[in-house]
């Protein structure tokens, strides 16, 4: 699409959205995250509980947070879930049952904080239980967001 001007979209109901509210949506969001994390493992890791990422003592303001992380795991055997930790509270929990190969597993939660509270944060996969090994290979990426939107 080319315009010399503001662009609206009519998307089936009596609402429009511009291209500017987009814009201006998307910066509000993005300055009010409070962790965001791209990165890799440069040595794989195996076992029953792997721990991928972990920040101490973050703290955070009274509102509303919306979490989605991803990472790249396998399990031997059953299934394997990638959650989220906030202290030792699980925000976000995904599951992934591929043996044959590694796969992207995502998870997305939510919480609130009342007033102003320090969260110990940890990303960890988990294998079902204690015989079942989760793997996480070198080279692949996890991706973590937290996002204050209230």
């Amino acid at each position: 699409v080319q315009a010399a001007g503001e662009v609206y979209s009519k998307y089936g109901t009596s609402s429009q959205l511009s291209l500017t509210d987009v814009n201006n949506n998307i910066n509000k969001i993005r300055g009010q995250a409070v962790i965001s994390v791209n990165d890799r493992l440069q040595t794989g890791q195996s076992g029953n509980k792997v721990t991928i990422w972990s920040l101490g003592g973050k703290k955070l303001s009274h509102g509303f947070y919306i979490v989605i992380v991803s990472a790249v795991i396998k399990t031997s055997r059953y299934t394997s879930t990638l959650r989220f930790y906030g202290d030792a509270n699980v925000i976000a929990s995904g599951v992934t049952n591929s043996q044959t190969e590694t796969v992207r597993t995502m998870a997305v939660g939510n919480f609130g904080v009342s007033g102003t509270q320090s969260f110990d944060f940890r990303l960890v996969a988990e294998g079902q239980d204690a015989g079942t090994t989760v793997t996480v290979p070198s080279y692949q990426t996890y991706n973590i967001l937290v996002v204050k939107v209230g």
